[in-house]
């Protein structure tokens, strides 16, 4: 049957133990061999007290959007601003200028 590929193909794997050391070894039909070895370190992070300060410029150029972008370069600063603090840990601080 005849598929039309018009369209993206998204493939979502998702595997059920992905955050364990493991060994791979593949042997080949020529008796090569290939391998990796995965670590997956435990690490914790603390939230540090810290100020953010972002600097945004306003000036006319900013209304400007390429031909080829849907977007103003001021919309695309905002978006980058707001994914930027939604990232910012409770403890933090921080000013728009």
């Amino acid at each position: 049957k005849d598929i039309a590929m018009d369209r993206d193909l998204v493939l979502l794997v998702e595997e059920e133990h992905a955050h364990e050391p493991r060994v791979c070894l593949e042997v080949s039909d020529d008796g090569t061999a290939t391998g990796f070895v995965s670590v997956f370190p435990r690490v914790e992070f603390q939230d540090i007290d810290r100020e953010f300060i972002f600097v945004i410029d306003r000036s006319g150029s900013m209304g400007w959007a390429h031909p080829s972008q849907k977007k103003t370069q001021i919309q695309s600063a905002s978006e980058a601003l707001l994914l930027f603090l939604r990232a910012l840990p409770p403890s933090c601080t921080f000013n728009i200028f």
